[in-house]
């Protein structure tokens, strides 16, 4: 039998945070990559929102690719996604970064 992974303890995220938060699990519950189904027969309609924690801050620091999104799933329930083609995890990785960008906040340029 195999031990189940403590969670990550992080701050929770900030209320500009929340919005973008709210929006990559909306997306990663579309792409339901692990067929956990979020939303049907009782399953959480906020099932991957850890995920989308982790997504989230990695996106506010650099844009996400297809690894990253690996490397979350790893993490999290110990697979590599390796049935998912390359193409679609960098798609999905591209939507999150434009998701989380759209929250940043504007910064001012250097000058």
């Amino acid at each position: 039998m195999s031990e189940r992974r403590q969670p990550l303890r992080r701050p929770r995220p900030t209320p500009e945070q929340h919005g973008a938060v709210e929006r990559v699990t909306r997306l990663l519950a579309r792409a339901d990559l692990s067929g956990l189904a979020p939303g049907v027969d009782g399953m959480p309609t906020d099932e991957y929102a850890p995920e989308a924690e982790d997504l989230v801050q990695r996106a506010r620091r650099a844009p996400l690719t297809a690894d990253d999104v690996r490397q979350v799933w790893r993490h999290r329930f110990d697979d590599a996604l390796e049935g998912h083609p390359e193409s679609e995890l960098a798609q999905l990785a591209a939507r999150i970064t434009v998701t989380v960008g759209l929250d940043a906040p504007m910064r001012r340029p250097q000058q």
